[in-house]
């Protein structure tokens, strides 16, 4: 299916499994980033694990701003866009993606070197990965191409017989 063919979807055919994954995915992800933003604020042991410097609490500050403008704003404008099949929904998915990546790949070098900004890992590594299937997911749905649990055409699918082929072990 062409990214025209796919356009041409919506808005009447309904959503696809991987559409309605992704853009959920996406929903959570503001949730979440409200939420955690919320607890880092409320929650003393919460802040704790997301400091990176702790006798210097304006560093994560500093990631509260581009992370609310950025990723909670780029994640609800993908959501949006996979739902109404918009054209920008694969540039808007690989931006929150990246805005997502960018800071996990940082905590993934800061973390080691300094001990600080353990909880903030743990929650941007399956953060990131999750953003990242969902992003390829839409890209691929946008081009035509075989997404997660669609079969590929000409291959055949678990527990079903191939034609010419022996079914059961008889030859």
């Amino acid at each position: 299916m062409t990214s025209a063919a796919v356009h041409h979807l919506a808005p009447t055919a309904p959503l696809r499994p991987v559409e309605l994954i992704c853009a959920g995915y996406f929903g959570v992800q503001v949730i979440g980033g409200a939420a955690l933003w919320t607890a880092t604020a409320a929650i003393p042991a919460v802040r704790s694990g997301m400091e990176l410097l702790r006798d210097q609490p304006q560093v994560t500050d500093a990631f509260f701003l581009p992370d609310v403008a950025v990723t909670i704003v780029g994640s609800l404008l993908t959501a949006i866009g996979i739902l109404r099949r918009a054209r920008w929904r694969v540039p808007a998915a690989a931006f929150t993606f990246g805005c997502v990546l960018y800071p996990t790949v940082l905590l993934a070098g800061w973390v080691p070197q300094h001990g600080t900004g353990t909880g903030a890992l743990g929650v941007m590594l399956p953060t990131a990965l999750l953003c990242g299937w969902c992003a390829v997911q839409v890209w691929r749905d946008s081009t035509g191409q075989p997404v997660a649990g669609q079969p590929v055409a000409g291959q055949p699918v678990a527990g079903q017989p191939v034609a010419g082929q022996p079914v059961g072990g008889q030859r």
